[in-house]
């Protein structure tokens, strides 16, 4: 979904600047420095992402392979806990592992091992994504595929606890599950391979 939003940022961005070089360049130019603001903002061009950041399993794994085993067996001996979770709209529950936190971002949260320090996927209320995410529900309840803006193909695949499966455009796995209303939890699978079989079991557990 992280690649959602920034498409949907390129292609609105490419049609102003399209639409403002009739008039002036310098509409087009301010158009794509604020484009290029926002992603800082929301992925950081400032530092190194770290293990504590969103997605952070993806760093631990790049630079402890051999440790990911042994992480992911440690996850699965704790205890499943629910928690409620104050949201912008709602209070949801989740169930995650003990020791596993929501860390506040701007769109939502992400799950956070408080334990080991490391980062994993978000859970978003964004308003720009939520049409997207309800989108995508919609057509996976009924085990059909979706296009995006006509031009990115989202193959579904198939559910498992609440979870659904999407290929995109033939080339990796995008993974998803409704939490509440309004939340919704989701990453897609251009991850190390080592990272694939936690994420899952964070997810159908979630």
């Amino acid at each position: 979904m992280k690649k959602l939003k920034f498409i949907l940022l390129i292609l609105i961005s490419i049609f102003c600047l399209n639409s403002c070089l009739l008039t002036t360049a310098a509409a087009g130019t301010y158009l794509l420095g604020t484009m290029g603001t926002y992603y800082c903002a929301e992925y950081g061009c400032t530092r190194d992402r770290t293990e504590k950041d969103v997605d952070g399993l993806n760093i631990f794994t790049k630079n402890n392979p051999l440790k990911v085993k042994n992480y992911f067996e440690s996850i699965k001996k704790r205890e499943l806990i629910k928690i409620k979770v104050k949201g912008n709209n709602e209070v949801f529950t989740v169930t995650l592992p003990k020791n596993f936190i929501l860390k506040k971002i701007s769109d939502g949260y992400y799950l956070y091992d408080k334990e080991k320090n490391i980062g994993f996927f978000s859970i978003t209320d964004s308003k720009d994504e939520r049409i997207a995410f309800e989108e995508l529900y919609n057509s996976a309840k009924k085990q059909e595929n979706y296009k995006l803006l006509n031009t990115y193909e989202y193959k579904f695949l198939n559910t498992y606890k609440g979870v659904f499966t999407f290929i995109i455009d033939g080339k990796y796995t995008y993974r998803m599950k409704k939490i509440s209303e309004h939340y919704y939890a989701y990453y897609e699978q251009e991850l190390q391979e080592e990272s694939h079989e936690i994420y899952d079991y964070l997810i159908e557990n979630l």
